[in-house]
């Protein structure tokens, strides 16, 4: 299923019709739809009982109504059309419908993004378009922030508002979506000098991926209000399942490092990251192992608070020597 950050979906179903008409019946959404509005009951039952048996077939599309996360109120459809699908791949081409009191949110490329990654990830197809009249600019962007790229403008090939208008097209290849973002880098790991040291620990192979334009980089410590330098923290766990993080002096920094994995998590939310490279056997980041407590150097099984945290919301975790070994570069599904 679809997934963003601020909304949940779900496929259009027999109840669904006065949403659909809502929607596909208002001047304001469908003043640059390729569609006019409909200006009756009758005909968009007609074309609704189409869109459902269309999604029962599973070869043509599905729309999905996308809901406020918080408050499942609808505030749109975002759709998928398949115009060429075989085993070689195939093309869809995608659109978004928001209600206005939504719009200038964000909403429409959160909306997009989620259909492109939903497809790229779950079907063989290796190209998603999508296409918007010439004067809108709203939607020309939104298929700017995911990533498209100009087709071509084609002349007068809407008839709207009694003229013929021009079209714009864009599109993503599956290629072009798999350079895009896709990793979160502990900061130290590309040369920062965030390290409780002061220091870094600099790997050739990640700063390239980051200067591919393939990686964002972040310091959990850092973000929980940490200084630079600072005493090294590990990890101590108590009766009860109680876990503090703490100096070896046994001050508790507990409150920075969930505030900083917290900060994290929304950062990769937001940018939409999915996959994480960070330092191994720290307390905010190591992944599988992390040092025991003892300030001895001793290793144990477990996680730090950040890769923990980003584990259990669905990000694949990985540090700076597995990376390479578990997926192939910069191509993994």
């Amino acid at each position: 299923m679809l997934k963003s950050s601020r909304l949940k979906y779900r496929e259009l179903e027999n109840s669904d019709f006065e949403i659909f008409y809502e929607i596909y019946s208002s001047d304001s959404v469908m003043r640059y739809a390729y569609l006019d509005k409909y200006e009756s009951r009758e005909i968009a039952m007609l074309d609704f009982e189409k869109s459902l048996n269309m999604q029962n077939d599973g070869c043509e599309g599905t729309q999905y109504i996308a809901l406020l996360k918080d408050s499942d109120i609808v505030i749109g459809i975002v759709d998928y059309d398949v115009e060429m699908l075989h085993h070689g791949g195939g093309v869809c081409e995608i659109g978004y419908f928001i209600k206005q009191e939504y719009w200038g949110q964000g909403f429409g490329a959160e909306m997009g993004k989620a259909m492109v990654d939903y497809l790229f990830e779950n079907s063989p197809i290796h190209k998603i378009s999508a296409s918007c009249n010439s004067i809108n600019l709203p939607s020309e962007n939104i298929m700017k922030k995911l990533g498209m790229s100009k087709e071509g403008v084609f002349k007068k090939a809407r008839f709207k508002n009694n003229r013929w208008e021009d079209e714009i097209k864009y599109a993503l290849l599956r290629e072009e979506w798999e350079r895009q973002t896709k990793y979160l880098i502990s900061a130290c790991l590309v040369g920062v000098n965030c390290k409780y040291s002061g220091k870094n620990a600099r790997d050739e192979k990640l700063v390239k991926l980051m200067e591919e334009g393939n990686a964002i980089t972040i310091c959990p410590e850092v973000l929980g209000e940490l200084t630079i330098p600072r005493d090294p923290c590990e990890i101590q766990k108590y009766e009860g399942g109680i876990v503090k993080v703490t100096t070896q002096s046994g001050r508790d920094c507990t409150k920075e490092f969930v505030l900083g994995a917290t900060k994290t998590l929304e950062i990769c939310k937001i940018v939409g990251v999915k996959k994480a490279i960070l330092q191994s056997r720290s307390p905010s980041c190591g992944y599988g192992k992390i040092y025991d407590g003892s300030f001895e150097g001793k290793l144990v099984e477990g996680n730090g608070l950040t890769a923990d945290l980003l584990s259990k919301n669905g990000i694949q975790v990985f540090n700076e020597n597995n990376w390479q070994e578990v997926q192939e570069f910069g191509n993994a599904d």
